[in-house]
């Protein structure tokens, strides 16, 4: 008899799990992780250690095996001091995802509470250096004072010249210092060309002070304000580091899926009255790709052989069985939907036999489509 609608049962596996974040924790004396352990690989992690009672802020940093000179880290993470801190404990979560056997290098930063007392001398120092270049940046030309290089350059230079002098601060709660203001640039740009205002001073001076334009007074003024606003925040400064090289990732075991779904194989017909009969069935499947790095479809997609559980008929009510194992079964795509839902599309390998004797009238190749939940299996095999 002629179904009159395809069925599509699902059947799923609810599984509730809350997965703890992997922690690891480091030696400071051995400058390794326990027992010489891999870091784990392709999942967050929590990297845990003990620091010494002034310490406040822990930074951890990822670089590629080259190694960390003139070149970026892969990612950072810090642990910063609680209020109610009890112990000298520090847990710093990673949350960038590290490739399977692989090799890193890892940078641990120690940095300490930066005083009131330090504060300031941090900034006379700073202040000091931003004069210096100022003045250097200054010449009298025809009476008037100009810039030795552009506007725009000398702004980058100041910016540059902070940013190399706190290398060793960081801010606990945001960067420290995030360029000067649009200000600044624009009182470069309206001192570059103005008349000086004692023309008899020459460019060997002891001060400029005197000869330059109000111009420049106003932009140490800005300069020594913004830098001042930008040194008031929560800082720390480092005090201890250690560097890790070549690091190995683990090696994470295989797996495998086990799939369970409903679908149809389609035997003919037309598009308005497709000839086809559906089914439960399992499968197995293999993952395309378990790399983070590869496409999208890859990761989502695995290679999938299952078999029907019963056999079928189509619409002339003959059966229809498998080759070898008597079963419909198929090889296919399987790929993610959701969650554990997956769609599947292949093409089954069918057999159709005679009724008058049973024996094998054809071996057919039909598409066919189901919808799946699957659960992954993990496979570990010997090194």
């Amino acid at each position: 008899m002629k179904k009159i609608a395809l069925t599509t049962t699902l059947l799923l596996f609810a599984v509730a799990l809350f997965a703890q974040m992997v922690s690891i924790t480091y030696d400071y004396e051995l400058n390794r992780f326990t027992e010489n352990e891999p870091l784990p690989a392709e999942t967050s992690f929590l990297i845990n250690g003990s620091a010494p009672e002034n310490v406040t802020y822990v930074e951890v940093s990822i670089y590629t095996q080259q190694g960390k000179e003139d070149r970026e880290p892969l990612a950072t993470s810090a642990w910063k001091q609680s209020f109610n801190r009890t112990g000298n404990t520090f847990h710093v979560p990673i949350s960038y995802k590290l490739q399977e056997d692989r090799t890193y290098d890892l940078g641990i930063r120690y940095y300490r509470h930066v005083d009131s007392t330090e504060r300031v001398l941090l900034f006379n120092q700073l202040n000091k250096y931003l004069r210096a270049y100022l003045w250097q940046s200054f010449e009298i030309r025809k009476e008037k004072i100009r810039l030795v290089n552009s506007p725009k350059q000398i702004y980058k230079s100041l910016n540059t010249l902070v940013n190399d002098a706190l290398q060793r601060y960081r801010g606990t709660v945001e960067p420290i210092f995030q360029g000067f203001s649009d200000i600044a640039l624009l009182q470069l740009e309206q001192a570059d060309g103005k008349e000086v205002k004692n023309p008899t001073l020459k460019q060997d001076t002891a001060s400029l002070d005197d000869a330059l334009p109000s111009a420049y007074g106003n932009l140490q003024d800005i300069l020594a304000s913004e830098l001042k606003f930008a040194l008031n925040k929560d800082i720390v400064v480092l005090t201890d580091q250690r560097y890790i090289d070549n690091y190995d990732t683990e090696n994470r075991p295989g797996y495998f899926g086990l799939n369970v779904g409903y679908g149809a194989a389609f035997f003919g017909g037309e598009v308005d009255n497709p000839n086809y009969d559906s089914g439960l069935y399992l499968g197995l499947g293999v993952p395309l790709s378990t790399s983070r790095i590869a496409p999208k479809f890859l990761r989502n997609a695995s290679l999938l052989a299952g078999i029907f559980v019963n056999n079928m008929e189509d619409d002339q009510q003959r059966e229809i069985s498998g080759p070898v194992l008597g079963r419909p079964y198929f090889l296919g795509l399987d790929y993610k939907l959701f969650s554990f839902v997956r769609i599947n599309a292949g093409a089954a390998l069918l057999e159709r036999r005679k009724e008058d004797n049973g024996t094998r009238e054809s071996v057919l190749i039909r598409p066919f489509v189901g919808i799946s939940g699957k659960i992954n299996i993990s496979l570990s095999l010997d090194n």
